[in-house]
């Protein structure tokens, strides 16, 4: 058997691979296919967050948990238990990702045998959970899944993998920002979904159901039971927060806006979720994370969606023409456009 490939060589593929991706499942399968060499597994799940708010804007997998697990991990309550404490969106990434391990067949807490117990039920035997962070964010989570018949992931499996995350961060982050950022052109009326407070689907209109599918087209979602899954996570975000969370998600289509809310009334708990075309005034904050957009920059595109001219630009912001200029070439180029009119083209409804 040849010996497994240096990280640094991993980390080169991964980022070439993000290049060539069609898709984000087609992303997901190539980050997983190269890091299979450095660390092999049976299954993966690759999911990204909102690099502002840190809730989840996207989901792919193959071979990973079932619908079933998770059922089977909320009736037990532990649903949003951790192997690792969670980041808050402002908490400043570390240079040394969490890489987090459970074992089926290790000794473990009480409370969390069941989760163990239904992951052998889904056939596996080894987890392992990689915060995708680099110094600028945390992008997502990649998880590893091992058979039961198979050892488990050992240290040199963590060590290796935690000098890829950051490289994988990057390939993440490069897919996303590699095409100019638009909200998602569609006729399509926004969608509203009511999850109750058993995180069923109370009811929706019909686009809402029709968001959901075109914001995870990767997930099979033929029921009104797997539809809820896919919000079990912002729901309990809006409950924990007592204010509305957004998420932009990244489609094929441009960017969608995902906001849940939890609603007043006699019937506690429940959450609305409301799913349309991102606008400018939501899509912006994450197009400076995923597009690396400087502070000024960000504020000089806020200056030019009002409708301001380079010299108004210069003159509010205490600018010379020649730095305002030099902010807008430096915009133009990370976003992609040719100029100002295709910039307030391609970031406007």
């Amino acid at each position: 058997m040849s010996p497994a490939p240096a990280p640094l060589l991993v980390a080169h593929a991964a980022r070439q691979a993000a290049a060539r991706a069609d898709s984000l499942a087609d992303l997901g399968g190539e980050l997983a296919r190269q890091l299979h060499r450095l660390v092999p597994h049976d299954g993966y799940m690759l999911s990204g967050k909102d690099p502002v708010t840190g809730v989840g804007c996207f989901l792919v997998e193959h071979q990973g948990y079932s619908c079933a697990h998770f059922r089977r991990i909320k009736a037990a309550g532990l649903l949003d238990q951790q192997p690792y404490p969670p980041r808050r969106p402002a908490d400043r990434p570390t240079s040394r990702p969490t890489v987090a391990v459970r074992d089926t067949t290790a000794t473990a807490p009480p409370g969390v045998v069941p989760l163990l117990d239904s992951m052998a039920d889904d056939g596996w035997g080894s987890e392992m959970r990689l915060d995708l962070v680099d110094r600028a964010a945390h992008w997502g989570t990649l998880i590893l899944l091992r058979e039961r018949r198979r050892p488990p992931f050992t240290p040199a499996d963590i060590d290796n993998a935690r000098q890829v995350a950051a490289p994988l961060a990057a390939s993440l982050r490069g897919y996303v920002g590699r095409a100019r950022p638009h909200p998602l052109r569609t006729a399509m009326p926004p969608g509203v979904l009511v999850i109750d407070e058993n995180d069923g689907l109370a009811s929706a209109t019909p686009t809402g159901r029709e968001w959901l599918r075109t914001c995870f087209p990767d997930l099979i979602l033929d029921t009104d039971e797997d539809l809820s899954l896919t919000l079990w996570n912002v729901a309990a975000a809006a409950r924990r927060q007592s204010e509305p969370v957004l998420s932009r998600i990244p489609t094929s289509h441009g960017f969608a806006a995902l906001q849940a809310q939890l609603l007043t009334g006699a019937r506690r708990g429940e959450v609305a979720v409301t799913i349309q075309a991102a606008g400018a005034g939501q899509l912006l904050p994450a197009v400076a994370a995923w597009y690396g957009l400087t502070p000024r920059e960000r504020t000089v595109i806020d200056q030019v969606l009002d409708g301001r001219s380079s010299k108004q630009i210069s003159h509010t912001l205490d600018l010379s023409q020649h730095t305002t200029n030099d902010h807008l070439k430096a915009i133009y180029r990370k976003i992609r456009v040719n100029g100002r009119d295709e910039l307030v083209a391609t970031l406007s409804c």
